[in-house]
């Protein structure tokens, strides 16, 4: 995992393992519309009293879902959202002209984020895919995933999600993703670099900082 910034870079190169949740008790019954207001109330509250934001499950091309309520919330503290480091996980960094071979192991993970982190009702990482225009697929993979049809819901998943959430492909897709999310506004890029040793991984890593330099220097 890294974390690319202009001025900074943090990596801790060992795998990311995501522990399997359950709830201790049953939650009250809340409407998605209910969950959806709370989530961007407290967006509000804690871009007032925060630094930054530390986002997941983000899409550049729908930044406004997040960065509209963080930009209100700055102003009420007397700033506005270009005060704030603004960190978004950037997925998987990966480089290869055989695209669909990164595509395909990057659809389980999703599938798992989709259906697993969480309830059927209370999941909000799902919630955030449908608010971004993925709704019917958002529901059908967590409906096979809950279903314990987990090949299938991998299978859902489109190549196009993949693609928007992860930095892998050519260089040229990799530019092009990496200069979406500075179009929206993200400053800090949290980043997995694909690798089976620590030197291919270091070695994906500072191919992508290339590109990140050439990002940051256009206009």
């Amino acid at each position: 995992m890294a974390f690319v910034s202009p001025n900074r870079i943090f990596h801790c190169l060992t795998p990311f393992l995501r522990p399997l949740l359950r709830a201790a008790y049953l939650p009250k019954r809340t409407s998605r519309e209910k969950v959806k207001k709370s989530y961007i109330v407290h967006i509000r509250k804690y871009s007032v009293l925060s630094q930054g934001w530390l986002g997941t499950s983000f899409i550049p091309e729908h930044a406004s879902l997040f960065f509209d309520s963080i930009a209100a919330g700055a102003v009420r503290a007397g700033r506005t959202i270009a005060d704030l480091d603004l960190q978004v996980a950037g997925g998987v960094a990966a480089f290869s002209d055989d695209v669909e071979s990164l595509i395909a192991p990057r659809k389980p993970g999703l599938a798992f984020t989709l259906g697993a982190m969480g309830s059927r009702q209370h999941n909000f990482y799902n919630d955030v895919y449908q608010r971004a225009g993925y709704a019917d697929i958002a529901l059908e993979v967590q409906d096979l995933w809950l279903k314990k049809q987990r090949e299938a819901a991998a299978a859902r998943v489109p190549d196009e999600l993949v693609l928007k959430t992860n930095l892998i492909g050519t260089e040229a897709m990799v530019r092009e993703r990496l200069s979406a999310h500075r179009r929206a506004g993200v400053n800090t890029l949290q980043v997995n670099p694909e690798g089976q040793t620590l030197d291919e991984r270091l070695a994906t890593l500072a191919r992508l900082l290339e590109l990140v330099k050439e990002v940051n220097a256009e206009p």
